[in-house]
C-alpha cells in the first residue's frame, strides 16, 4: 500500500543508518514492523502476567522442562523424581546392552 508521510529529515536520516537501507520506502516499513511487533509482544506479556495461559498446558506439564510431562505414579517408580529416565544410547530394546546381557546368561 502506498501512503504519504512526513517525517522530519534528520529522523529519516537517522532511521537510514539504523536500518542500513539506502531507500526510504524499505527503512520506513522496517520501521513500521518493528514497531508492532514490539507492541504485540508487550500485550502479550501482559497478559501472561495477568495470568490469561495458565489453563493453555497439561496438568503436569514443567515450563523449565519443555516436553516432559511429570507423571504421578511414576514418581514411586523412579525415587521420587516424577519423570522416568528416558534409556541411555544402547540400553533400549534390542540394544547393544540387551544383546551383551542375553550373551552374558547363554555363558
Amino acid at each position: 500500500m502506498r501512503i504519504t508521510v512526513d517525517i522530519d529529515e534528520p529522523l529519516l536520516d537517522d532511521l537510514l543508518a539504523i536500518t542500513g537501507d539506502t531507500k526510504r520506502s524499505p527503512a520506513v516499513a522496517k520501521a513500521v514492523e518493528a514497531f508492532v511487533r514490539r507492541a504485540k509482544l508487550r500485550e502479550f506479556g501482559r497478559l501472561i502476567r495477568q495470568g490469561a495461559f495458565e489453563d493453555a498446558f497439561p496438568e503436569g506439564y514443567d515450563p523449565d522442562r519443555p516436553g516432559l510431562l511429570v507423571a504421578e505414579d511414576s514418581a514411586s517408580s523412579y525415587g521420587g523424581g516424577g519423570v522416568a529416565p528416558s534409556p541411555a544410547a544402547g540400553e533400549a530394546e534390542g540394544g547393544a546392552d540387551a544383546e551383551d546381557d542375553a550373551d552374558r546368561e547363554a555363558r
